[in-house]
């Protein structure tokens, strides 16, 4: 990165965490008693068993609905982690004064990229019960990519502050 536009990274910075903390906010009041456990468990099933089981059992305990209603508030968490993390590594890497491969930069948006196909996927299951396997294991690959994607994004950004903290 060349040049680092200050104005342009802070107004998108405070935008992204405004979306971060609304959506994180919006969600857990909409998931209710769902945990972060929970949803995790559907989103890595891997296997259409695995994923009717536990979308009954939350139809026994009237969450499924809570789930539903609870894609529209990810959408703006997802926008808001994955922008906060692609522009923290940009700052960050300013900061630092350090080249940072490319692929670092565009993993955060990559993650937002895999969470929108997860949800998308997952929306088309919940409203159609007879789905085939193969969407079982997309919807699950893509979750599995998005977590990958945001760790390998946080990774970074703890390097570069642990950097940046050595030089002062």
């Amino acid at each position: 990165m060349k040049q680092c536009k200050w104005k342009t990274l802070t107004i998108i910075f405070l935008l992204s965490i405004s979306f971060l903390l609304i959506g994180l906010y919006k969600l857990s009041q909409t998931l209710d008693t769902l945990t972060a456990k929970d949803v995790y468990k559907l989103q890595l099933s891997f296997s259409k068993a695995k994923f009717v089981q536990i979308i009954k059992q939350w139809q026994e305990l009237k969450l499924i609905d809570n789930y539903y209603n609870s894609f529209k508030y990810d959408f703006i968490f997802l926008i808001g982690y994955s922008l906060t993390l692609y522009v923290l590594i940009i700052i960050l890497s300013c900061i630092k004064r350090l080249k940072i491969k490319r692929f670092l930069i565009y993993l955060p948006l990559i993650a937002g990229i895999m969470d929108i196909t997860e949800n998308f996927l997952e929306i088309s299951i919940l409203n159609d019960y007879n789905f085939n396997s193969y969407l079982i294991l997309l919807q699950s690959f893509a979750a599995l990519i998005k977590f990958l994607a945001v760790f390998f994004s946080i990774a970074p950004v703890i390097w570069l502050i642990i950097q940046k903290r050595k030089t002062h």
